[in-house]
């Protein structure tokens, strides 16, 4: 469904951990489940009409709209996403603190929402071009484009929070801080300013999405891929997931072996 590239910029790729270009595959209306990520994301699309609500995402053709531009926040539920017809899609998926070096603005005012139309000049201004470009180069003119944005950002502490993290999830923030020297508020502020969400909605996430790659390598069963990924036991493990994909782990990772790939785990409908 979605083709994927790596920055050619080594610079870029501290920042920015793929484009993805959505597919004509010919078989529209598509349908899908996406599930919270520790990442944002910002999409350019061409003649296209958006419908967000409740969770709830439609994507359809609109010759009269010649561009936009969105971003794409925290959620901490099962979004699901539609697409009517097949509409020119460029998206940049960033680090997890990457979106932040790109503008002036922090992430909480570019991305507030799950879903939301990006009020950017320099942005804004872009996606009138980049479909402009023949589709082999659209790529590159967009790399160009975002080495110029690169804004300078004092942001290493969260950096640090967010790599301890990713290496040991059962870390606990109190400890984190008291080794970091920085107090929770001052945590707290920096993760809603800069992740748009809380430390500890953080921490569900990256849980979640750990369990996902874990399932993906076969090497574990589910009771070792909870324990793996910081989940006390089976039960809060079930309680966790519930909450993020509406589904227990078992039932989850039966359908996305069945409706989805390693890259993208999302569920088809």
């Amino acid at each position: 469904m979605y083709q994927t590239y790596k920055p050619k910029s080594q610079h870029l790729r501290k920042y920015i951990q793929e484009f993805t270009v959505l597919e004509d595959t010919g078989i529209f209306p598509k349908e899908y489940f996406a599930f919270p990520h520790n990442i944002g994301a910002i999409v350019f699309l061409e003649n296209a009409v958006l419908d967000f609500e409740s969770a709830i995402l439609k994507i359809d053709k609109n010759p009269i709209t010649n561009s936009s531009v969105i971003s794409i926040g925290k959620y901490l539920e099962p979004l699901f996403v539609r697409y009517e017809h097949f509409v020119n899609e460029i998206a940049i998926n960033f680090t997890p603190t990457g979106m932040n070096y790109f503008m002036d603005e922090h992430f909480l005012e570019i991305a507030n929402l799950p879903i939301q139309e990006l009020k950017n000049i320099e942005f804004s201004q872009f996606s009138k071009k980049i479909f402009t470009f023949e589709k082999a180069d659209r790529i590159e003119q967009l790399e160009l484009f975002l080495m110029q944005q690169l804004r300078e950002k004092n942001i290493l502490i969260l950096e640090e929070v967010v790599k301890l993290l990713e290496a040991d999830k059962s870390l606990k923030f109190k400890d984190i801080c008291n080794d970091l020297t920085i107090s929770e508020r001052t945590l707290n502020r920096l993760f809603h300013k800069h992740m748009g969400c809380s430390p500890k909605d953080y921490k569900k996430i990256i849980r979640f999405r750990g369990a996902i790659k874990d399932y993906q390598k076969n090497e574990f069963n589910l009771t070792e891929i909870g324990l793996q990924n910081d989940y006390y036991d089976s039960p809060h493990f079930s309680r966790e997931f519930k909450k993020l994909t509406n589904q227990n782990p078992k039932d989850y990772f039966k359908q996305l072996t069945y409706t989805s790939n390693k890259e993208y785990p999302y569920i088809f409908k």
